[in-house]
């Protein structure tokens, strides 16, 4: 009943409040005419409160920040999946560079570079398309992006790059990824080689150098091993950079007086080396009869008309950063050394050896020693002079019999002369045996047993004979 008379009260108000505010049309010019309202009069308007309750929500992104690695030549996708944008700008930047205002491109690659409705696409991706800062933005009050960061990588990544650099006696390791197939097996090869052939190991994709030489200088290739006819590949070229290493063509230069002659030392480092020659210590300036020339590694001193002033040692001396290294030759008047040639049997007891020499001089004497391998003594011979033959009569032979020669192993040495003295020595080996044969006696009519040599000759040149007897 309390509530009926509650209702009743507030029916009641009504009903007076708008008979009170209903106007009087009776009499129009009451009121004066009414004027336009502004904010000067009232104060700025209030909204209505009570409307902005059911606005929209603000526009906002839905996607969130990705990092993003692509091969080299694959599609890019960076998603911006937006609510309730419809009534903004959308962009897409990459670092200062405009690529889409909404659907609108200012990309110069506009047929590579597409936005779909809530992607950006990019085809074929180059290393140009990565960038930290991609960005897509919605023009609010406040501002609302999101930023993604894109890395584009080759097909296949090379450690420690495509062209390493060592120094001599370091460990190198040399690594090749397949990032699209990072997990099949990887072949290496070293100058068309498979590896490891010797102080390389192989570890999947990575492959270990212990002490890399200049030997160790060179294109390794790897490949995956995916049984086409044309697999993915590619190379490190790996550059070692070491101190000179100096070889000499001759120990000892053999000329003559009036002959022309060439000193020639072969070189190798990295980096380049300066090559110095020097005359018994002295530096050697190029003048017209003396020059130098290279071709590659060779570098050869070059001495015309050869004096006797320029019998001397010769120093090749080269130097980079890493350090310096030389060797000496001699250039001399005195005869080669004498080469074993082989030797024939002339009859049942004796043996004709034979040597070889060359001598810009005149031969003027030979020395023979030979023993038995293990004796102490040697036996001393004087072989033949023979006038030499070949061009310039510088080639000489030398034939000496040994006779009443017993079995065993034997040693020999020849050493000749010229004007500018005798030539080095270098021994050689031979062995013979003695064989018994049964030959008939005619006198008595029995059988008697004779003795008959028959040699093997070992060609075996060494420097460990003891020479101490010479």
């Amino acid at each position: 009943m309390e509530r009926i008379m509650r209702i009743s009260t507030l029916l009641l108000i009504l009903f007076v409040v708008q008979g009170w505010s209903r106007p009087n049309t009776d009499s129009e010019n009451d009121y004066p005419e009414d004027e336009d309202i502004s904010e000067d009069d009232y104060g700025p308007l209030e909204p209505n409160t009570e409307d902005s309750q059911y606005s929209a929500e603000p526009p906002k992104i839905l996607s969130q920040p990705m990092t993003i690695t692509v091969v080299l030549g694959d599609t890019i996708v960076l998603p911006c999946v937006m609510k309730g944008a419809d009534a903004v700008d959308v962009s897409w930047t990459r670092n200062s560079e405009l690529l889409y205002i909404n659907d609108n491109s200012f990309s110069t690659e506009q047929s590579r570079i597409i936005k779909g409705d809530d992607t950006l696409v990019i085809h074929n991706a180059t290393a140009s398309d990565a960038s930290e800062n991609y960005v897509c933005k919605l023009s609010t009050i406040p501002v609302t992006e999101i930023v993604h960061r894109v890395f584009v990588v080759p097909e296949i990544t090379l450690t420690p790059s495509k062209h390493t650099v060592a120094k001599y006696g370091e460990d190198v390791e040399l690594g090749c990824k397949f990032n699209r197939y990072p997990n099949m097996d990887i072949k290496w090869s070293y100058k068309g080689e498979r590896l490891p052939i010797g102080d390389e190991s192989v570890h999947g994709n990575i492959i270990k150098i212990h002490k890399v030489t200049r030997h160790h200088a060179g294109r390794y290739q790897c490949l995956i091993n995916d049984h086409t006819k044309t697999p993915l590949h590619d190379f490190i070229e790996l550059v070692v950079n070491y101190p000179p290493e100096v070889q000499v063509e001759q120990e000892a230069v053999h000329t003559g007086m009036g002959k022309d002659s060439q000193l020639t030392c072969i070189v190798h480092a990295h980096p380049h080396a300066n090559v110095t020659w020097f005359k018994n210590k002295k530096h050697i300036d190029p003048k017209d009869r003396i020059f130098m020339k290279n071709n590659g590694s060779k570098h050869t001193l070059v001495l015309k008309r050869t004096t006797n002033d320029d019998f001397a040692t010769y120093t090749c001396q080269a130097s980079n950063a890493l350090g310096t290294t030389s060797r000496n030759v001699t250039l001399t008047g005195v005869p080669t050394k004498a080469r074993f040639s082989g030797g024939e049997v002339a009859n049942d007891t004796t043996l004709i050896l034979k040597w070889q020499l060359q001598s810009f001089s005149p031969i003027t004497e030979y020395k023979l020693q030979y023993r038995r391998k293990g004796e102490s003594s040697w036996i001393d011979e004087t072989p033949r002079v023979i006038d030499g033959k070949g061009a310039g009569e510088t080639l000489y032979t030398v034939e000496h019999p040994l006779k009443e020669l017993e079995s065993g192993v034997y040693e020999a040495i020849l050493i000749a002369k010229n004007d500018y003295g005798w030539s080095a020595k270098e021994p050689v080996t031979f062995s013979g045996e003695y064989e018994s044969v049964e030959k008939p006696d005619y006198a008595t009519g029995s059988a008697s047993s004779r003795l008959v040599l028959g040699f093997t000759l070992l060609l075996v040149v060494t420097s460990y004979i003891s020479l101490t007897n010479l």
